[in-house]
C-alpha cells in the first residue's frame, strides 16, 4: 500500500509530515485528510479556516490540497452563498499568506547574499 504525507500550511509556513501514513488509495487519503482537519479545527477553532493540508504521495509529489474552510462544520448553519464567500475569502487569504512567506524568505536570502558580498575584499 502507498504512503501518503499530510503537510500543514498555515501563516507560519509549512509543517512537513516526516512519517506519512500508509493508506490503500487516494480516496482513503482524502478521508484521512478530512479527519486530520476536523481534529485540528476542533482544537484550534476559527483561526484554522485559512490553513491548508497538502497531501503528497510516496515520492512527495502533491496529490491534492484541502482548504480547512471547505470542511469547517461550524459554518453549516450559514446560507450556502455566505459559506461559499467565506471559503473564497479564506482561500485568497491563504494564497496571499503563502506569497508573503515566500517574499520574506527571498528577503532573508538577499540579506545573506549582501552580507557575504560585503565580506569579500574589493
Amino acid at each position: 500500500m502507498p504512503r501518503y504525507y499530510f503537510s500543514l500550511k498555515n501563516s507560519e509556513g509549512t509543517l512537513l509530515d516526516q512519517e506519512g501514513t500508509v493508506l490503500p488509495d487516494q480516496e482513503a487519503a482524502r478521508a484521512h485528510a478530512r479527519q486530520v482537519m476536523l481534529e485540528l479545527m476542533r482544537n484550534a477553532g476559527k483561526r484554522t479556516r485559512t490553513w491548508r493540508l497538502v497531501v503528497s504521495d510516496h515520492n512527495l509529489l502533491p496529490c491534492f490540497e484541502c482548504l480547512f474552510a471547505s470542511h469547517d462544520e461550524s459554518m453549516a448553519h450559514l446560507p450556502s452563498e455566505l459559506r461559499s464567500s467565506i471559503e473564497t475569502a479564506c482561500g485568497k487569504q491563504a494564497a496571499l499568506t503563502e506569497v508573503i512567506i515566500k517574499v520574506r524568505a527571498s528577503i532573508l536570502q538577499l540579506r545573506s547574499t549582501l552580507a557575504r558580498s560585503d565580506a569579500v575584499p574589493q
